[in-house]
């Protein structure tokens, strides 16, 4: 539930990781843009990826490879993040987000099967 799911689409939006990483991301848009150095911005980075793993349950970054979900570590974790943060959408502090619900048991977008603690 609390896992950040790489790539596209309205499934990938939908899913309550992404919708509170993109929350977080409004928080620290601000502190971002007045940053004055990369460190600065690396930090504020580093402070997303670290909220969404000490999260209960902790998340992870997670790409889809070959039909299974994988952590992407922290370092692309940190990109995924600083892209984010740059990109130039507005959006709204607690953003309503239209998901429609799909009746058939899609495991392609459904990484929680795939949890390892590792």
């Amino acid at each position: 539930e609390n896992d950040v799911l790489s790539g596209r689409g309205g499934t990938i939006n939908c899913h309550p990781g992404n919708v509170r990483f993109r929350n977080l991301v409004v928080q620290y848009k601000d502190a971002y843009k007045k940053a004055n150095t990369r460190f600065e911005k690396m930090t504020i980075s580093d402070k997303i990826v670290n909220t969404i793993r000490t999260m209960n349950p902790p998340g992870r970054f997670l790409a889809q490879i070959q039909g299974s979900w994988v952590e992407i570590g922290n370092e692309k974790a940190r990109a995924k993040v600083s892209q984010a943060l740059r990109e130039k959408k507005v959006y709204k502090q607690a953003e309503p987000v239209v998901c429609f619900v799909n009746n058939k048991n899609d495991d392609a977008t459904s990484p929680s099967a795939s949890r390892t603690d590792s």
